[in-house]
């Protein structure tokens, strides 16, 4: 074959294979990134299902609260950002201090910066954090007798 067309045609067939190529990159690229994400969300998941904290009991002790945590999950946390709350006003009656809670276990802590005393049969509000996340949100009990 003499002439331009068999140079046009050559050039036309490695600009498609260069195409093809390139879009195949892409597309493995964007799967990479999906993929990665969603393996990110699942370990995000198994962490939160290793913990399962939930309220026992609280607790009036001479004017003192002493909340009962249970964790029911397979990993240790330390909960942070404790409060509680009146449920009747939602004003904040004070904080526990950041504590550990083993797998399995009953955890009692007293509460620190009381502004009022404690109420047998009055309903409070529990919030809890483990780092910036909410393990409970606006979870309420009522005071027993100790």
């Amino acid at each position: 074959m003499k002439g331009i067309t068999p140079v046009i045609t050559t050039v036309l067939l490695l600009l498609m294979a260069v195409a093809a190529v390139g879009g195949a990159w892409v597309w493995y690229q964007r799967m990479q990134t999906s993929a990665m994400a969603g393996g990110s969300g699942q370990v995000d998941q198994l962490r939160k299902t290793a913990v399962s904290i939930s309220v026992d009991k609280l607790v009036c002790t001479d004017s003192w609260y002493v909340l009962t945590l249970a964790n029911t999950g397979t990993t240790t946390s330390t909960i942070t950002n404790v409060t509680l709350s009146l449920l009747s006003s939602g004003a904040v009656v004070g904080y526990f201090p950041a504590f550990e809670v083993s797998a399995n276990t009953l955890v009692s802590k007293n509460l620190t910066g009381a502004t009022n005393n404690c109420a047998t049969g009055t309903m409070y509000v529990v919030d809890a954090r483990i780092g910036a996340s909410y393990i409970l949100r606006d979870q309420p009990i009522t005071a027993q007798a100790n």
